[in-house]
């Protein structure tokens, strides 16, 4: 057990100190500072004007661990590789499994993508949309079984414009409640003209 040493005072006022630290503590040459094992649960509680911080902090590399917090506030380290091996990386992923791993939601909320932080199309149970601005109506949800592939194509279909079919950059995009009209852009129409033709 730790015990108390009186000394005596540049101005020789006698006090007790104990001489001894331990729980993140250490004596070193007459002084007492933070290092050492920890002895027992330690807290520090902090709050908005209070707050705990360190500076100069060396800069760290991806193999490094991370500092968390459990939902027990308890500190503890993980991996920074642990924390990331089931996101997509903007530079690809290694080692997925096609029967476990997907891209996409679960549950029944439309996949959206986006170009330039614009909407550029979206997958949902009802339709489906690929294009910049297809599929791209102000009304909430745009009607049920319509397909649209291109720029534009289907811009302004509502709810109740359905089973619609557009192929090709501003295909329907004027359409707004017409229901199962297919459009195709030019090209495909002469192809499959031609392709008619040669089974005729």
């Amino acid at each position: 057990m730790a015990q108390t040493e009186t000394v005596v005072t540049p101005n020789g006022k006698k006090v007790q100190i104990n001489p001894y630290v331990n729980n993140g503590l250490q004596a070193n040459n007459g002084y007492v500072q933070l290092g050492g094992a920890l002895v027992q649960p330690s807290v520090i509680t902090t709050d908005s004007n209070f707050t705990l911080g360190i500076a100069g902090l060396t800069s760290g590399s991806a193999a490094d661990n991370i500092l968390v917090l459990d939902s027990n506030n308890i500190l503890r380290k993980v991996s920074g590789s642990s924390l990331t091996a089931a996101y997509w990386s903007i530079l690809g992923n290694a080692g997925t499994n096609s029967s476990v791993n997907f891209l996409g939601t679960t549950d029944n909320t439309p996949l959206v993508f986006k170009v330039n932080n614009q909407y550029a199309g979206k997958l949902s149970s009802t339709s489906t949309a690929f294009g910049y601005n297809a599929l791209n109506s102000v009304t909430p949800l745009q009607g049920a079984g319509n397909t649209a592939i291109g720029v534009s194509s289907m811009a302004l279909t509502t709810s109740t414009g359905m089973y619609n079919t557009a192929l090709g950059a501003n295909t329907l995009a004027n359409n707004t409640t017409g229901s199962k009209i297919l459009q195709l852009d030019i090209i495909p129409v002469i192809l499959l003209q031609q392709a008619a033709t040669t089974l005729l």
